[in-house]
Parts: C-alpha cells; sequence; structure tokens
C-alpha cells in the first residue's frame, strides 16, 4: 500500500511523508538513535520542519543513550544514598538550601551525575547531609580530576582521612599496644578478610 502524500498546501509545504515522518521521530543521527523530535499533538503549533532538519545537519541533538559524565562516580552514588537515608527527615531542596546552593536544582544535577560536586561546596553539603566532609571531599576529588589529582593532593597535605577510618587506626593503636606495627601479609590478609575479600 502506498504511503499517502502531503499535499503543497499543508503546513508542512511541499515536504514528502517520509521526510516530514524522519524530521519528526529521529534527529537524522543513526548512531545515536536520538527521539529528539516526535508528532505534534493537535493543539499543538506546527513543527518547523526546516529547523529540524538543520539541527539535525548541524549535530545538535543530543544522544540519550549516553550517561552523564559524573553518573557512575562514588560522589554521585554516595549524595544519592545519603538523600535517600535523609528523605524522612527534610527534603531535598532543604538540604540544596542549607548547602548554599542558589539553584536548588544544582543538588539533583550532581545526583544524577550531570555536573560535579564543586569542591568549595563540600563543607556546607556534607553538613547538610550530616556526613564526613572528609569523605564527601576526597569524592569530589576524584570527580575533579580523577585519580592524579587525588593522588596530587595526597602528596601535598597527606591521605584524607574520614573519621571512620580515625576510628580503625585508633583500635588499631590501641590493640597493638601503640607499637607502630608493620603491616605483614598476615596482618593484611586478616584485616581483607573482616571485609569479605
Amino acid at each position: 500500500m502506498a504511503r499517502p502524500t502531503v499535499s503543497r498546501n499543508s503546513r508542512y509545504g511541499s515536504l514528502g511523508y517520509n521526510d516530514i515522518t524522519r524530521a519528526l521521530n529521529t534527529c537524522g543521527h543513526p548512531a545515536t538513535g536520538c527521539q529528539k523530535f516526535t508528532r505534534p499533538a493537535q493543539s499543538q503549533p506546527p513543527i518547523d520542519i526546516t529547523q529540524a532538519q538543520s539541527n539535525s545537519a548541524e549535530g545538535t541533538c543530543v544522544d540519550m543513550t549516553k550517561p552523564h559524565p559524573y553518573s557512575g562516580s562514588r560522589a554521585a552514588r554516595f549524595i544519592a544514598h545519603r538523600l535517600l537515608e535523609l528523605r524522612p527527615k527534610k527534603s531535598q531542596q532543604d538540604i540544596a538550601t542549607e548547602a548554599g546552593f542558589v539553584n536548588p536544582n544544582m543538588l539533583s544535577m550532581v545526583k544524577s551525575g550531570k555536573t560535579k560536586l564543586p569542591l568549595d561546596r563540600v563543607p556546607s553539603l556534607a553538613k547538610a547531609m550530616d556526613c564526613d566532609p572528609r569523605l564527601l571531599f576526597r569524592y569530589a576529588l576524584e570527580q575533579s580530576g580523577g585519580e592524579t589529582v587525588r593522588a596530587a593532593v595526597e602528596e601535598i597535605f597527606g591521605t584524607v582521612v574520614t573519621r571512620n577510618e580515625v576510628g580503625w587506626l585508633e583500635e588499631i593503636r590501641d590493640a597493638s599496644g601503640h607499637t607502630d606495627p608493620t603491616l605483614t601479609a598476615r596482618s593484611r590478609s586478616a584485616l581483607r578478610k573482616v571485609f569479605g575479600k
């Protein structure tokens, strides 16, 4: 069965049926599968097909199949988890306000990994989320420049140690009688077994 043709006096001009469906359904980038343009509802104004085609040719589509740049980062996962834990006590909007974000959506963007956590917001966000600022700072450093930045900061300022890690160190010192024990293969193995490794 032949596809219907679109007449010249229609709102789409002289474009054919295939041209219209291609412009409405995809951005024209077969590799991305972007679904940027959708069929308009009857109540919506007509879509400018020529603009849609020029956007497609210029490559201005957004590839919806790609994750956000920081979505897999420990900072994004930690913030998302902590916000979920705090949900019964305070809203994400309250936390964003307490942390001093001018735009409350910024916290959503950090949580989803769309943007990285600014280092200057770590202390206030850690306070708002009631978490260790050193841990959050370490995660934010990873986002800022990966392992190289983290290593450079630790070389200059020393290893960033969290409150929980300080507790472990104090327990090791107490258990060893403050003798500064060497980490042997046996003690390393025993420690890793505690964590199921």
